[in-house]
């Protein structure tokens, strides 16, 4: 049997944007923030694709479901910054070793990034560095 992949689709990533910002919605709060934010494909969700959507989600892991005062409300069971970490590393994963420089320029490249952005990077590539000569050494 396949093993299920935790990775949110397009859509469960345009849902769980929603989750982020308000922590908690129900079914027609995240479907009316989705007609509101006009994303791609959002006029074509219905209340049944959005409730299938956030169910398929709980059973990822991605979301989680609680019942107060008689209706549903679903939130965020990943953050932000842990779904961006899954979906790239899986991009780098599906690229290979070799893309993963380029992956890495371009982003670089083509990203509005200002000089507190860079130095956050360049402190990651540091730490990234010291584990790694740390590593080394011990061997």
């Amino acid at each position: 049997m396949r093993k299920k992949k935790n990775l949110p689709t397009d859509r469960e990533l345009s849902i769980l944007r929603v989750l982020w910002r308000e922590k908690e919605a129900t079914v027609r709060q995240v479907l009316d923030a989705l007609n509101r934010s006009g994303e791609k494909d959002s006029r074509e969700l219905a209340l049944t694709t959005v409730t299938t959507l956030l169910n398929h989600m709980v059973d990822k892991g991605l979301a989680a479901k609680s019942k107060t005062t008689g209706r549903f409300k679903y939130r965020a069971l990943i953050s932000k910054q842990e779904g961006s970490a899954k979906i790239i590393r899986d991009l780098a994963r599906r690229l290979g070793r070799d893309a993963r420089r380029m992956l890495m320029a371009g982003l670089l490249e083509d990203s509005d990034l200002e000089e507190t952005d860079l130095q956050s990077l360049k402190e990651l590539v540091d730490q990234k560095l010291n584990r790694i000569e740390k590593k080394e050494s011990r061997e």
